[in-house]
């Protein structure tokens, strides 16, 4: 610990313990001769600190705070280190400060002004000046309760990427004590990483997995630049969080240390010659009486831009007529284990014509005669936490290099399909916005437009503008066994 990070550990101790006496003097009523008992006990006090400190004394009385302080904040100190003894010291000054305080106070005495070492803060204060005093595990508990409705895929990703922070840091820290500096250190070490963790680091820190990679693979491929990024975006993120909340104070130390001119390749959409070559396919086809979320969850993101998950966690239920249109009702639910990205994504969504054409809704009465809980059942062979997105997304992706469709293009390139083409049509941007379930970067959009008020109808409209009938009319016409129903 540096000399200013103990002074304000010690602090907050000092206004804190200050504090706690003053609430218990509320509370009590003392007479004369109580009230000198309580004075001569703090003078025996208050000299006997000073006899420590003179003779450079660290005692068990001192170390046993300075332990229930370091535990407090989820700092480890050795003893034998000079840190640990600087703590020791600063304390029985912090000591003497209270002590004399509270022989004024016990006196009637708050006018007086101190002369000590620390000067007397309340609590308030002191968080405005320094920020919390929360270390910077138990801010990422807060910062992760705030953000409820994100998945548990993306929580558990930014968590992954907090504990290599925590491991560049050294260990867990009061947050505070956080600098711009730390987290460059984090950024020139991340981007050390290999790109693929190789299983004998799996449970390794961070200098651990470095230090072996440097001594017998020097020469390995490392992380991309974009992926560091990502990771400072996190970090940002998170602190502009504990700036919002008064957990940090200051400037965002995350703020500018991304490596420039890095150009994030985004997902680029289908040309309908990608769509015809893949979903031609009498593989694709067979899917759909074989397993029949790798028929449909590609088709209806197709004509629906969603994302992945939103239709993947769909229940039968979710799927229904509301004002005479069809729609996908997208929506989180915590007892059906259902989250959206955010406050926006939650819409309805018209169901395509198109859609309904290839069978889609036979496919939901037979679901929902078997009384089903989900749209689509997970696989057979589940792998951990894998979600039928993950599954279908996986297989599709087989598919598409089987197909020959080249470029970087998955699952997520359909909803860059159909912004495109909506786009294309001419359907204005605040409607392809509540299709898709963007938010609004207006105003307009984001404060006046009240997006459950909008007819259905009109957003049907829209969506019908969509057209890919064209690369769709190969569509492996050959039915499979029970009429292409699923298992």
């Amino acid at each position: 610990m540096k000399p200013e990070q103990i002074k304000r550990l010690i602090q907050q101790y000092l206004s804190e313990t200050l504090a706690a006496s003053e609430e218990e003097r509320l509370t009590r009523v003392v007479d004369d001769e109580e009230r000198d008992s309580i004075g001569l006990a703090l003078t025996s006090r208050l000299e006997d600190t000073q006899s420590r400190l003179l003779g450079n004394t660290i005692d068990c009385r001192a170390a046993e705070t300075a332990d229930e302080l370091l535990a407090a904040h989820h700092i480890t100190l050795p003893r034998d280190s000079p840190e640990y003894r600087r703590l020791c010291v600063e304390l029985l000054k912090a000591e003497q400060v209270i002590l004399r305080t509270e022989i004024d106070r016990w006196g009637g005495k708050y006018w007086e002004p101190q002369s000590a070492a620390y000067n007397i803060v309340p609590a308030a204060t002191q968080a405005e000046a320094g920020g919390s005093s929360k270390v910077f595990s138990e801010a990422l508990r807060d910062y992760f309760t705030h953000y409820t409705h994100r998945g548990p895929r993306t929580n558990e990703e930014k968590k992954r990427v907090f504990k290599r922070f925590m491991e560049a840091l050294g260990g867990d820290r009061l947050l505070w004590d956080i600098t711009k500096a730390d987290c460059v250190k984090f950024r020139d070490a991340y981007s050390q990483l290999p790109r693929r963790i190789p299983h004998k680091y799996r449970g390794k820190q961070l200098a651990e997995i470095l230090a072996d990679l440097a001594a017998t693979q020097p020469d390995c491929s490392r992380v991309t630049k974009g992926t560091v990024n990502q990771a400072l975006t996190d970090l940002r993120h998170f602190f502009s969080w504990a700036v919002k909340h008064d957990y940090y104070a200051g400037k965002n130390p995350a703020e500018g240390i991304e490596y420039e001119g890095v150009k994030r390749q985004s997902y680029e959409p289908f040309t309908d010659e990608d769509l015809s070559r893949v979903l031609s396919r009498k593989e694709f086809a067979e899917q759909r009486g074989k397993q029949p979320e790798r028929y449909w969850l590609p088709l209806i993101l197709l004509y629906s831009g969603a994302r992945r998950e939103e239709i993947a966690q769909l229940a039968p239920t979710d799927v229904r007529q509301e004002q005479g249109v069809w729609v996908f009702d997208i929506a989180p639910d915590a007892e059906q284990g259902k989250t959206v990205k955010n406050r926006t994504s939650v819409r309805r969504v018209p169901v395509h014509s198109h859609l309904i054409e290839l069978g889609l809704l036979d496919y939901l009465a037979v679901i929902r005669k078997k009384g089903a809980a989900q749209l689509f059942p997970l696989p057979k062979k589940e792998k951990g936490r894998a979600t039928v997105g993950d599954a279908v997304g996986k297989w599709f992706g087989r598919q598409l290099r089987a197909a020959g469709v080249t470029g970087k293009k998955t699952l997520h390139s359909f909803r860059h399909t159909v912004i495109t083409r909506l786009t294309g049509v001419g359907v204005p941007q605040d409607m392809r916005e509540v299709l898709v379930g963007h938010a609004s970067d207006t105003v307009h959009g984001s404060t006046y437009v009240h997006r459950d008020a909008i007819p259905l109808p009109l957003l049907q409209t829209h969506m019908e503008k969509l057209d890919f009938k064209p690369p769709l009319a190969r569509l492996f016409p050959v039915l499979p066994k029970r009429g292409g129903l699923p298992r």
